[in-house]
């Protein structure tokens, strides 16, 4: 008798026809456990449940003074937990997403790009018939999928935020949530936000640490540090226009004022 299929296999197999080569977007076939690029004859395993689009190089620094990407995960969990204003904002993050999300018809394949190890996972995974959980970081991606309420609706990818591994309009919505400020540099970040509208036929859900918010201003006024990785609303809005995309909701962490802004851009028909 022949060994049924895990359910991990099933939702990856789900993938195959709008996965792509992420280096020269060419088509992509089965053979065993890898995926091979026809055109270029790239491999990109499966292991663990996690299809490997990130080359091994592209992972540097996924350990750090001794503790993984997502050993530091999980002790930035438990620090948000210990920390009544850090979990108010989480609270609040989770609603603007729900809320984003309960908007939006049924999607049947949503992405969650920088998947935080499934923090915001639990309104994706009910707006959506197959949630696609990617990061850079495999241990990450296996975590979030170890905490869906439904694995066998998950799939897991491991991949590089600016080299989506998809066709174009291939997936109905995407959903990146406290990636882009952790972003290197401004071109990295921007060729994110062209990658969600590209494979997104329907809407992308983006967050971002924006360049002349109050407390961004306010701590270069007084000359205080901030985290570089900031995007200015205009060239947001530009990116979406590109792709025929316009921001239909716009809303802060903060009622008062936030750094963390988050848009919804939505595909004209």
């Amino acid at each position: 008798m022949s060994e049924a299929p895990r359910i991990v296999d099933s939702t990856i197999r789900q993938l195959a026809d709008i996965l792509v080569c992420p280096a020269c977007h060419g088509a992509l076939e089965w053979i065993e456990e890898t995926l091979q690029c026809a055109p270029c004859r790239r491999q990109y395993p499966v292991r663990e449940g996690v299809v490997l689009m990130a080359d091994a190089g592209d992972d540097e620094g996924a350990t750090r003074d001794g503790e993984s990407i997502l050993e530091r995960h999980l002790r930035q969990e438990r620090a948000a937990v210990e920390s009544g204003r850090r979990i108010r904002r989480l609270r609040r993050e989770l609603h603007i997403v729900t809320d984003a999300l309960c908007e939006q018809p049924v999607s049947e394949s949503l992405l969650a790009l920088g998947c935080r190890g499934g923090r915001f996972s639990s309104p994706m995974q009910s707006a959506a018939r197959l949630l696609i959980e990617a990061d850079r970081h495999p241990e990450v991606v296996r975590y979030a999928v170890q905490r869906a309420m439904n694995p066998s609706r998950v799939a897991a990818l491991a991949c590089l935020p600016e080299q989506l591994p998809f066709r174009d309009d291939s997936i109905d919505g995407a959903v990146c949530v406290r990636l882009s400020h952790r972003i290197e540099s401004d071109s990295r970040r921007e060729a994110t936000l062209h990658e969600l509208l590209r494979v997104a036929s329907r809407f992308v859900l983006f967050s971002f640490s924006d360049t002349v918010s109050l407390p961004n201003l306010s701590r270069r006024i007084r000359a205080r540090p901030i985290n570089e990785g900031t995007m200015r609303f205009a060239a947001v809005t530009d990116i979406g226009a590109a792709h025929g995309a316009v921001i239909t909701h716009r809303e802060t962490v903060s009622p008062l004022g936030s750094r963390q802004h988050y848009v919804v851009m939505e595909k004209k028909p």
